[in-house]
């Protein structure tokens, strides 16, 4: 038997390996936020700190987390 594209027990390790990379690239560089992904949501999410309070940022994408992140710590009172 071989797998197709659907098949997520084939897909299921490499598609989480690819999204946990995602967002280890994405907390290298914003250090101190913490970044994931959302299995239920389907989105990858960050939590910032801030002087103002702390934020909680959802993106579809890690290039759309990656902006809203800058958008977020280039404000002011970011840690």
């Amino acid at each position: 038997m071989t797998a197709g594209i659907g098949d997520t027990r084939a897909d299921a390790v490499p598609v989480a390996r690819m999204r946990h990379a995602a967002a280890k690239r994405i907390q290298d560089r914003f250090p101190g936020i913490w970044a994931w992904y959302g299995l239920r949501t389907g989105s990858y999410w960050a939590f910032v700190r801030r002087r103002d309070g702390d934020r909680l940022v959802e993106a579809s994408t890690p290039d759309g987390l990656s902006q809203a992140l800058m958008h977020v710590v280039g404000s002011a009172g970011w840690r």
